[in-house]
This record gives structure tokens, C-alpha cells and sequence, in this order.
């Protein structure tokens, strides 16, 4: 199974859109998490079904949200 970590820029980005989801409806930040969270755990079971963006550089977009995780 694939090891990941977060930039830290972008753990940074993902903790202040949780809060921005969060103040939007209560409860949503928590449901970015989660997608979060289960895209990257498919990221660790599944590293190479996603598309090459540049080079060995992988993106999987993570479900309901306008964000992608970028994996090298």
C-alpha cells in the first residue's frame, strides 16, 4: 500500500476549506474531510488508475468537491 503525506501548503489549504465548508452549512466540512479521506485511501489501494497530468504525476479528484489530490 502507497504511503502518502500532505504538503504542508497543502494540509494548509485543505484544513481552511473544511472551515470555509463548514461556516457554509454546518456539517459539509466534515463532509469534505471524508472525501478527502476516501480519496485517499483509494489512492493507496489504487495508485496507478489515475491520469497521468505530467510525467510520473497522478491527480485524483476528490468526489463532490471542486478539489483534486496530486501524487507523485
Amino acid at each position: 500500500m502507497k504511503t502518502l503525506r500532505f504538503h504542508p501548503e497543502a494540509q494548509l489549504e485543505m484544513v481552511e476549506s473544511a472551515r470555509f465548508y463548514e461556516a457554509q452549512q454546518v456539517g459539509l466540512g466534515k463532509h469534505f474531510l471524508e472525501a478527502v479521506r476516501s480519496s485517499t485511501q483509494k489512492i493507496r489501494l489504487f495508485p496507478s488508475i489515475y491520469q497521468h497530468v505530467d510525467g510520473k504525476i497522478r491527480r485524483c479528484c476528490v468526489e463532490r468537491f471542486p478539489f483534486g489530490i496530486v501524487v507523485s
